[in-house]
């Protein structure tokens, strides 16, 4: 019991460390234009080497850190439809703080494609995300999104995928 509380753990850390990479990845994605296979090779290359100690990019959960990604990058118009469809008449999505939009875009493809990941948890690592760079208005802004677009995406009979 003692190993899977420990598997669990890790794997827990090392998705909340992901996220982060994620929104970091994510932006620099739209504010440089290159594509996700470009990026995860140079966070895999430059951010992510193996060192004698541990830091934060020594426990991120790679394939986790790649699938949101690249999933990102294949569904970016579905993803960005739902976010505009959330926000009010007088916003559009170029008017959202890049950090904000980064963070919007992993949680709704985790909404998406994540089901495994309960609705809160997802709401609860991209708000704590916004903590890290925002005051109150901006992090209340992205809670809010997020809790719209989980009400969207996320439905009672949502079968349960498996990923990595």
């Amino acid at each position: 019991m003692i190993e899977k509380i420990d598997f669990d753990k890790k794997k827990i850390i090392g998705r909340r460390s992901a996220r982060l990479a994620i929104v970091q990845a994510l932006y620099q994605m739209n504010f440089t234009g290159k594509n996700a296979a470009y990026v995860i090779n140079e966070f895999k290359n430059y951010r992510f080497v193996k060192s004698d100690q541990e830091d934060f990019y020594s426990q991120i959960d790679f394939d986790f850190f790649s699938f949101i990604l690249k999933g990102n990058e294949i569904s970016k118009k579905e993803i960005d439809s739902h976010i505009a469809n959330i926000l009010d008449k007088d916003w559009n999505l170029k008017r959202i703080n890049q950090i904000s939009y980064a963070i919007l875009r992993a949680g709704a493809f985790e909404f998406l494609e994540c089901p495994d990941i309960p609705t809160k948890v997802i709401i609860s690592e991209y708000v704590d995300i916004a903590h890290d760079f925002f005051d109150d208005k901006e992090i209340g802004f992205v809670n809010g999104v997020l809790d719209n677009l989980a009400q969207m995406l996320r439905s009672k009979d949502t079968s349960k995928k498996k990923i990595h």
